[in-house]
């Protein structure tokens, strides 16, 4: 059966309030590290696709954005779309997984959060994808990074 296989998600942002300072500003461990965040509106629209077409034997589409972004970059076009500015703080991986935990997040998710953010620090969460363009026939939807 052919599947997709998603990036990051841009909705993150509205959830994921522990990433978040109590000024709002935004923190992570990910360097100068660069995401290729997804709108999920794009996953949806890929994943219909395939259903329509009834899905059969193939390949996994992986699933991105149209571009990479570091933190501080994302930061600037958060702060762009509501209209106040927001700052990223970087921390090492280590330290973000204490922060969360402070914060009530489980211990195991913490510790999967500072592993993504090392994985993103190191470069390995950059590559894009033309697959949304592929599917769908159309560019990437809107995004809560841009």
């Amino acid at each position: 059966m052919r599947s997709v296989r998603p990036a990051i998600r841009s909705q993150n942002f509205l959830t994921g309030q522990a990433a978040f300072t109590m000024d709002g500003g935004l923190r992570g461990a990910y360097g100068d590290g660069r995401m290729s965040y997804i709108d999920c509106a794009d996953i949806a629209a890929c994943a219909a696709r395939l259903l329509a077409d009834g899905g059969g034997i193939g390949e996994t589409y992986a699933l991105t954005g149209p571009e990479a972004l570091d933190h501080h970059t994302i930061a600037a076009r958060l702060s762009r779309t509501i209209g106040r500015t927001v700052r990223y703080q970087d921390h090492s991986p280590e330290e973000f997984a204490s922060i969360l935990t402070a914060q009530g997040v489980p211990a195991w998710f913490a510790s999967d959060a500072a592993a993504l953010s090392a994985e993103t620090a190191a470069g390995h969460l950059a590559a894009t994808t033309s697959a949304v363009h592929t599917l769908t026939g159309r560019p990437h939807g809107p995004s809560t990074t841009s």
